[in-house]
């Protein structure tokens, strides 16, 4: 999780930061995705809030022989 965390810019780490992981499951993705590992998490704020995220596993794109990798 600290990984995922430190990933997005700093505006959108300060929004995920007000929230807390309450569980986690497995989830199986669809053809395109097809052996990638695939999580959803429900996440809660001390006020309340409810978020569920998924967290997906990520690969290099198939654009990237042609166009290079994306920031």
């Amino acid at each position: 999780m600290e990984g995922y965390r430190q990933s997005p810019p700093h505006e959108r780490r300060v929004l995920f930061d007000r929230y807390r992981l309450k569980d986690w499951a497995g989830r199986v993705v669809s053809i395109g995705s097809l052996g990638t590992r695939c999580f959803v998490g429900p996440f809660i704020s001390a006020e309340g809030h409810s978020l569920v995220l998924q967290f997906k596993e990520a690969g290099p794109s198939v654009l990237d022989p042609y166009a290079g990798r994306g920031e």
